[in-house]
C-alpha cells in the first residue's frame, strides 16, 4: 500500500495525492455547473487513494456533492458508496457522428416554432427560465 497525503492544489478546485517522493497517486477536480450542482471527477488515482481524494473534497466543499463515475468500474464504485455517496441518477451517454447524422436527416424540417442555433450565438442566461438554472 502506497504512503501519500491529500492536498488542495492552490487556489483552484483541485485536489491531489502526493506519494512521499512526490509522485502523483491521482488528482481530483471540482466543476459548479451553471445548474448550481457541484460535482467532482476523480482523475488517474490509484485505487487506494480513491476515497481519500473524495474525502477531502467534500470536507473542503459546502453543500451537495456530486460523483461522476463509470458504474462498471466497481473499484470507483466501492470507493464512492464507501465515502457516504448514493446513487442519484444514472446515465448512458452516446457519441453521433455528426457528418453521417446530417447526411441521414435529409429534408427533415424543425418543427414550427424551433430554430437551431450555434452555442456561440448564446449565453447560458438566455437558457434560463424563471431564474433557475
Amino acid at each position: 500500500m502506497a504512503s501519500f497525503e491529500v492536498r488542495r492544489d492552490g487556489r483552484e478546485l483541485r485536489w491531489v495525492a502526493v506519494g512521499v517522493t512526490g509522485e502523483s497517486h491521482g488528482h481530483a477536480l471540482v466543476r459548479r455547473r451553471p445548474d448550481r450542482r457541484t460535482f467532482v471527477f476523480v482523475r488517474d488515482a490509484a485505487p487506494e487513494a480513491f476515497g481519500p481524494l473524495l474525502a477531502a473534497v467534500a470536507r473542503d466543499v459546502e453543500g451537495p456533492l456530486y460523483a461522476v463515475i463509470d458504474a462498471a468500474d466497481t473499484g470507483q464504485l466501492a470507493a464512492v458508496t464507501s465515502s457516504g455517496f448514493v446513487p442519484a441518477r444514472r446515465e448512458s451517454e452516446y457519441g453521433i457522428d455528426v457528418a453521417t447524422a446530417h447526411g441521414r436527416l435529409g429534408d427533415a424540417r424543425l418543427p414550427a416554432g424551433y430554430t437551431l442555433v450555434g452555442v456561440e450565438e448564446v449565453t447560458v442566461d438566455e437558457l434560463v427560465r424563471d431564474g433557475t438554472r
